[in-house]
C-alpha cells in the first residue's frame, strides 16, 4: 500500500530537446523501480507500468521501433532501443561549438545561465576539463565588463569563486536598486569618492528646499542635475517643478519616459564595478536572436527575430537573407494576409535550420522585401520552446492563402459554376384573364444559327430553364436570337404580354 502513494514520474516530454528530456525521463524511471521495487516482480508488470507511465507520443513511438516479440518483452531493451532513437550519435564539434557561443541575456539570473551552461556541456565530452571550461565560458558569457574585469583580475580562479563572485554582484545591484529613493527620468552617473576630514567636528550643510527637483537636500546634491525635462526639454530640473509656458512647451516633442538605475561607481573600495539596468519602454516588443544556418549548411550567422504568437507563418528579412546567401530564395506559393487585410506578395521562400539554447529545428521562412522585423511565427517559436500554449489557440494575425489557378476555382466550386442555380420556394405571378391573348406568327430563323439554335434550346430544355410545348396555347410569342462572341443568346420578345 505504501508504494502506491508514491507518484510516477512525469512522461516523456516530446517537446524542446528531446535528449535531455530522455536522459530526464529515463533518471526518474529509474528512481521510480527503486521506490516502488518494481524490479522485484514480474517482468510483464515491469514492461507494462512503463509503456503506461511513457506518455501517449512516446508510445507511438515505442510501437514503431523495429523490435521482436522478445526484445518487447525485456524493458531494459525497450529503454536502449528508445535511447537510441532519442539520444543518436552525436556531432561533439558541433555540441561544442554551441557551448562556446552560450552568452547570458540580458534579464537572466547567474544561476539560469549556470543551469543552461551545464546543460550544453553534458554533451561535449570534456571529462577532468569541464570545470575549467564552464569557469572559462562563465567569465566570456556573463553580462557586465565590471564583473568580466574583477574575474579576470583573479591570479587563481576557480569555478567556485567565479559563481560567488557573480552572485554577489548581481546581488549588490538589486539592493542598490532598493537602496535608490530617488526615480530619475534617465540614467545619469553619480560618482563618489571618499573625501579626507580634517581634524575635529565636521560641519553638516543645511538643507535646501530645491526649486529644480521640488526637495529638501544639500547645496550641490540635487538629483535633478544632468536630466532632461520631459515638458520643455530643457535640462537640469524635473518635469513636476517645470515653469515653463506652454506656448514653449508645443515648439517641441515630449519624449517618451523612460526609466534606468544610477551607474554608480565607488571609489572606496578601489572597485569600478557598474551596475545597469534594462530601461523599461511604455510597449514592450519580444525578440530572440536565433543561430540560423546558411542554406549550404556552412556557416551560421546571429538573426534577430519578433516573436509573434498571432502569426501561422514566419517572414525573413530580404536583408537578413541576404546575410546567408547570395543566391535568390526560391519561388514563393503563398501570399500572406496580415491583420488588417492587407495582401502582400513573398519574394521568395526558403527552410532554414535555426538553434537556440541547444534546441535546433528547420523552419520554413517566407521572404518579404519590405518588413520593419524578421518574425517568427507561434508554431514555430513553440519548437524552439520559446513558447508554451496551455490550450489550441485560434488566430487571426498573418495567414497563409496559396494562390490557385483558375481550373482550381471552377473544379472546387463546381456547383457555382454549372447551370443557372435555383432559389428555394414558389413564387407566384398573377394573372390578368380579362386580356386577349396574343398569338405572333414564327418568324423565320437564318439557316446558318439553326444548328446551333437547336443545341442552344436542348441544352436549356435539360436544364429546365424551357419546356417543350406539343398542345395548342394561346400565348405565342416570337424568339429573339442574338449572336454573342462563340455563343448565342436567346430571349423572349414580350411586346404583346406587356
Amino acid at each position: 500500500m505504501a508504494h502506491s502513494l508514491i507518484p510516477p514520474p512525469a512522461k516523456m516530454d516530446m517537446k524542446g530537446d528531446q535528449v535531455f528530456n530522455w536522459q530526464f525521463f529515463k533518471a526518474s524511471w529509474q528512481n521510480y523501480l527503486v521506490a516502488t521495487e518494481l524490479d522485484n516482480k514480474d517482468t510483464s508488470i515491469h514492461v507494462a507500468t512503463l509503456l503506461t507511465v511513457m506518455g501517449k507520443e512516446c508510445y507511438e513511438v515505442y510501437e514503431n521501433l523495429p523490435l521482436t516479440e522478445e526484445q518487447r518483452k525485456s524493458p531494459q531493451q525497450i529503454l536502449t532501443s528508445l535511447g537510441a532513437h532519442f539520444d543518436p550519435k552525436r556531432n561533439v564539434v558541433y555540441k561544442r561549438f554551441m557551448f562556446n557561443s552560450c552568452k547570458q541575456e540580458p534579464k537572466e539570473n547567474i544561476d539560469t545561465f549556470l543551469n543552461r551552461l551545464r546543460k550544453l556541456a553534458t554533451t561535449c565530452n570534456y571529462g577532468a576539463l569541464l570545470d575549467e571550461m564552464l569557469r572559462d565560458r562563465l567569465v566570456i558569457g556573463v553580462v557586465g565588463n565590471s564583473i568580466r574585469a574583477r574575474l579576470l583580475r583573479e591570479s587563481s580562479l576557480t569555478l567556485q569563486k567565479a559563481i560567488d563572485m557573480c552572485r554577489s554582484s548581481e546581488q549588490a545591484a538589486i539592493h542598490l536598486q532598493q537602496m535608490d529613493p530617488v526615480e530619475a527620468e534617465t540614467a545619469h552617473f553619480v560618482k563618489n569618492k571618499q573625501r579626507t576630514q580634517k581634524s575635529g567636528k565636521a560641519s553638516k550643510p543645511p538643507n535646501i528646499n530645491c526649486k529644480y527637483c521640488g526637495k529638501s537636500h544639500s547645496k550641490g546634491k540635487c538629483p535633478a542635475y544632468g536630466t532632461t525635462c520631459s515638458k520643455c526639454q530643457k535640462r537640469n530640473h524635473y518635469a513636476q517643478v517645470c515653469q515653463s509656458s506652454g506656448k514653449d512647451r508645443t515648439k517641441r516633442q515630449p519624449q517618451k519616459s523612460t526609466q534606468k538605475l544610477h551607474q554608480m561607481d565607488g571609489d572606496e573600495s578601489g572597485s569600478d564595478e557598474s551596475i545597469y539596468t534594462v530601461q523599461s519602454k511604455p510597449k514592450q516588443q519580444y525578440s530572440v536572436e536565433l543561430a540560423v544556418e546558411t542554406p549550404t549548411r556552412d556557416l551560421t550567422k546571429t538573426i534577430r527575430f519578433q516573436l509573434d504568437s498571432g502569426a501561422t507563418c514566419s517572414t525573413m528579412k530580404l536583408t537578413d537573407y541576404k546575410q546567408l546567401s547570395d543566391t535568390p530564395p526560391v519561388p514563393p506559393k503563398t501570399k500572406l494576409k496580415l491583420y488588417n487585410g492587407t495582401i502582400i506578395h513573398p519574394v521568395g521562400a526558403a527552410s532554414l535550420r535555426c538553434q537556440i539554447k541547444g534546441v535546433t529545428r528547420k523552419i520554413h521562412f517566407e521572404i518579404v522585401e519590405d518588413a520593419p522585423s524578421s518574425l517568427l511565427s507561434g508554431k514555430a517559436a513553440e519548437a524552439l520552446g520559446l513558447m508554451q500554449f496551455a490550450q489550441e489557440c485560434l488566430v487571426h494575425a498573418v495567414t497563409e492563402s496559396p494562390t490557385q489557378t483558375k481550373q482550381q476555382v471552377l473544379s472546387e466550386y463546381k456547383d457555382v459554376f454549372t447551370g443557372l442555380g435555383r432559389l428555394p420556394g414558389h413564387y407566384h405571378i398573377d394573372i390578368d384573364h380579362s386580356v386577349t391573348p396574343t398569338q405572333n406568327t414564327r418568324r423565320r430563323v437564318p439557316i446558318p444559327v439553326r444548328a446551333e439554335l437547336k443545341r442552344k434550346l436542348d441544352s436549356m430544355t435539360a436544364q429546365g430553364t424551357i419546356a417543350r410545348v406539343t398542345e395548342p396555347t394561346k400565348w405565342i410569342h416570337n424568339m429573339v436570337v442574338v449572336r454573342k462572341p462563340n455563343k448565342i443568346r436567346v430571349c423572349l420578345d414580350p411586346h404583346g404580354l406587356n
